[in-house]
């Protein structure tokens, strides 16, 4: 007993009516229901932060994999326009567009 604490809460009379019938319906006394239902919350509120994980991490992973082979995809372009350039003998800009990269005039 030494560990346990007292808190005094209001409710809506409606509520406290919903807790009354929930404990006489699972055989519990009102402290107990009001405890078991606090208890259940956190464990759902653990679970929901879980699956939320398990379904978030995935995407992320994805999402970070597929702008590093776009990183590498422009790096490539990059290198390779820069050699063409320094071949022809002229110092070559690349302009960045939305469809690729092309030499500036």
């Amino acid at each position: 007993m030494a560990d346990e604490a007292q808190l005094k809460v209001r409710l809506l009379r409606s509520l406290k009516a919903k807790v009354d019938a929930a404990a006489h319906e699972n055989r519990r006394t009102i402290n107990a229901e009001i405890v078991a239902r606090i208890e259940r919350t956190f464990v759902e509120d653990a679970e929901r932060m879980k699956v939320g994980a398990v379904t978030v991490l995935p995407s992320l992973s994805e999402r970070v994999m597929d702008h590093e082979n776009r990183l590498a995809v422009i790096e490539q372009t990059i290198g390779m326009t820069e050699i063409e350039a320094g071949e022809a003998g002229r110092g070559a800009s690349l302009n960045l567009l939305a469809g690729g990269f092309r030499e500036a005039d």
